[in-house]
C-alpha cells in the first residue's frame, strides 16, 4: 500500500510555521509530503522538490489564491491536509467548497482569537484530528472542540536534536573563552536590534562580558554582536550560557527542552499573542 500523501499548509509569515512543520512531519514520520508556503525561507529548511511556493502576487488576493489552491489540489491530489495555526487559512481562503472531502488535521497553537474570528467561514471546516500545541483562549478552545472529531495534545520533542557543529568553525579562540549568549531572531530588523539591545543591557546590569552570537536567517551587521546565518538555531543551544528570543511558539518549546537560562522579549503580532505566551512561560518556569 502506498504512503499517504500529505499537503502541509502553512501560509503564515515568519519562520515559525515552517520549523514547526518540520518537527511535526518528523514526529509522525511523514515521508510523502508537500509544503505549501509563501516564505522564501522554505528551501533553507526543506528540499526544493517538496516546496510549493505561493506567488507573492496572491498575498492579498483571496480569490486568486483560492484558484491557485484549486490547481495545487488537482495536481498533487493529497490524501490529507495539515493546516497550520489558521483553521480557515490566514485570509479565510480555505472553505468546504474548495477542500471537499479531503481529511483535515489542524495544527492548533494560540491565536488572538477575536482578531482572527472574522476570517472564519459561515460553514466551518471539520477536522478529523486537531493537534493541541498549547493552552488556548476559551472561545478558541470551544471552536476547536466543536469542529474537531478528535483532539490530541501534541508532545513536543523532549530532547534537542543531536548536534553536529563545532564552535571552532564559528568563534575565534578569544571569543570562545567568554560566556556564550545566544540571540535567536531573523526579522524584522528593528526587532533583531531590540533583542540585541535587551541582551546587552542585561549583560551591563549583571557585569558580564559575554560573546553575543545572533543566529538568523538573514545576513545583517550589528555592533558588538557576531552574526551567524544558520538554521536550525537549536544546534547552538548546547554551547550557550544564555539564550535570548522572542515569545514565538517554537522558541518557548525549545526553551523548555534546553534547560538553559532563557530571556524572552515578546513582540507584537497581528494574530500571535506573544505576551500571553510569555506569561504562560513565567508560570511554567516558576
Amino acid at each position: 500500500m502506498r504512503a499517504e500523501k500529505v499537503l502541509y499548509y502553512c501560509l503564515g509569515g515568519g519562520l515559525g510555521h515552517l520549523s514547526r512543520a518540520k518537527v511535526i512531519l518528523d514526529t509522525y514520520q511523514v515521508n510523502d509530503y508537500r509544503i505549501l508556503t509563501a516564505s522564501h525561507w522554505a528551501t533553507k529548511i526543506f528540499p526544493s522538490s517538496v516546496c510549493i511556493q505561493v506567488p507573492s502576487s496572491l498575498e492579498k488576493d483571496i480569490l486568486g489564491l483560492r484558484e491557485y489552491l484549486r490547481k495545487v489540489l488537482i495536481d498533487y491530489t493529497p490524501d490529507r491536509i495539515m493546516i497550520d495555526t489558521f483553521p480557515a487559512g490566514i485570509m479565510g481562503e480555505l472553505t468546504k467548497d474548495l477542500l471537499g472531502e479531503i481529511p483535515l488535521l489542524w495544527v492548533c497553537r494560540r491565536l488572538k482569537w477575536q482578531a482572527y474570528q472574522p476570517k472564519l467561514p459561515n460553514v466551518p471546516l471539520f477536522f478529523e484530528q486537531a493537534l493541541l500545541m498549547e493552552s488556548l483562549e476559551q472561545e478558541h478552545l470551544d471552536y476547536l472542540s466543536v469542529t474537531s472529531k478528535e483532539v490530541l495534545a501534541f508532545s513536543w520533542p523532549k530532547t534537542l536534536p543531536v548536534c553536529t557543529i563545532s564552535l571552532t568553525d564559528y568563534l575565534s579562540e578569544s571569543e570562545s573563552q567568554k560566556p556564550l549568549w545566544l540571540l535567536v531572531h531573523s526579522t524584522p530588523q528593528e526587532e533583531v536590534e531590540a533583542l540585541a539591545d535587551y541582551a546587552q543591557e542585561v549583560a551591563l546590569i549583571e557585569g558580564i562580558d559575554p560573546c553575543f552570537i545572533l543566529i538568523t536567517m538573514e545576513a545583517v551587521e550589528m555592533d558588538g554582536v557576531k552574526v551567524v546565518p544558520y538554521f536550525p538555531a537549536i544546534d547552538f543551544y548546547p554551547f550557550a550560557d544564555r539564550i535570548f528570543t522572542g515569545a514565538g511558539f517554537n522558541s518557548i518549546q525549545w526553551a523548555k527542552v534546553s534547560g538553559i537560562k532563557h530571556h524572552i522579549l515578546p513582540f507584537e503580532r497581528r494574530y500571535d499573542d506573544q505576551f500571553a505566551r510569555k506569561m504562560e512561560w513565567g508560570k511554567w518556569a516558576e
